[in-house]
């Protein structure tokens, strides 16, 4: 994904999701992806006064969202779409049927996860 494309995702689709959902300050996990880093997003996120951590890049063990896009990914394959636009209306539909509740869940297990990789020596996890 080009930092162009990702800047409009960001603006048009999930900031406005979070600041719904989310309660107070939050923070933005994303790897160290060049779309991630690009200045012209981190000024962006700056500008929205979303704080972002350094995180390293390829992080799965920990990063909780890879969890999730997994769990979408899994129920979005299961309906087989036919075509881009049918992808993208059952991503849409799927994401949109997502349980809020399991979301926090995985994305509140991060401390676990950095226990664990710290206890590993920065090696694999289990998850």
């Amino acid at each position: 994904m080009k930092a162009k494309n990702y800047l409009e995702l960001l603006e048009e689709r999930f900031i406005p999701f979070a600041e719904e959902v989310m309660e107070g300050e939050w923070t933005l996990v994303q790897d160290g992806a060049s779309s991630h880093t690009a200045t012209k997003v981190m000024e962006m996120l700056d500008d929205y006064d979303i704080h972002v951590p350094q995180w390293p890049a390829k992080s799965p063990d920990i990063n909780p969202i890879e969890n999730i896009w997994g769990i979408l990914k899994s129920r979005v394959y299961r309906r087989c779409p036919k075509n881009i636009q049918e992808l993208e209306r059952i991503i849409f539909e799927e994401w949109n049927e997502m349980n809020l509740d399991m979301i926090g869940e995985i994305a509140s297990s991060i401390n676990s996860r950095l226990l664990q990789v710290i206890d590993n020596n920065g090696s694999v996890i289990d998850y």
